[in-house]
């Protein structure tokens, strides 16, 4: 599949010449063009230029493999998670979509597996939103507000930790 005009302009404006964190622009995803910046130092090829996003499908894809295997209908938890149009679509191009949709689903993933340690799931949970929000940079400003609310909220269960 050739490379297309989205892709092209994050690697020509942010990745070529080096201005990584040029946030004045939507189209600049910054996790998804750090880590291009990271595998395009072997080659430009397209291929390069998409692995980030092929490397958090397969994580995607292992993890959707662990629901579907203990799920009560595994065919329409198949449909659900491998069959969704958009999932595909996501991983196919190095847009950052594929990233922060895998960064949320292991944020939610994480949520119902370990539901017994309440304070720390949260915490793990929002983790790896925020890093979903840093692969889409204008997600950022929401997901740092609600972090530190929740931080707020429940600052007694924190220092509790220390």
């Amino acid at each position: 599949m050739p490379i297309t005009v989205d892709e092209a302009y994050t690697f020509l404006n942010y990745v070529y010449v080096k201005d990584l964190f040029n946030l004045s622009i939507a189209n600049n995803h910054l996790l998804n063009t750090l880590l291009i910046s990271l595998t395009t130092t072997f080659s430009n090829y397209e291929f390069f230029i998409r692995i980030p996003n092929i490397i958090f499908a397969f994580l995607y894809f292992y993890l959707a493999n662990k629901l579907i295997i203990y799920s009560k209908n595994s065919f329409f938890a198949f449909c659900t998670f491998l069959m969704f149009p958009y999932v595909l679509e996501f991983f196919a191009h190095a847009r950052g979509y594929g990233i922060v949709f895998t960064l949320n689903f292991c944020g939610l993933y994480y949520f119902i597996n370990n539901s017994r340690n309440k304070l720390k799931n949260y915490v793990v949970t929002s983790l790896f939103f925020y890093l979903g929000a840093i692969s889409l940079s204008y997600n950022l400003i929401g997901i740092s507000t609600l972090f530190v609310f929740f931080v707020q909220k429940n600052k007694s269960g924190l220092n509790d930790i220390k």
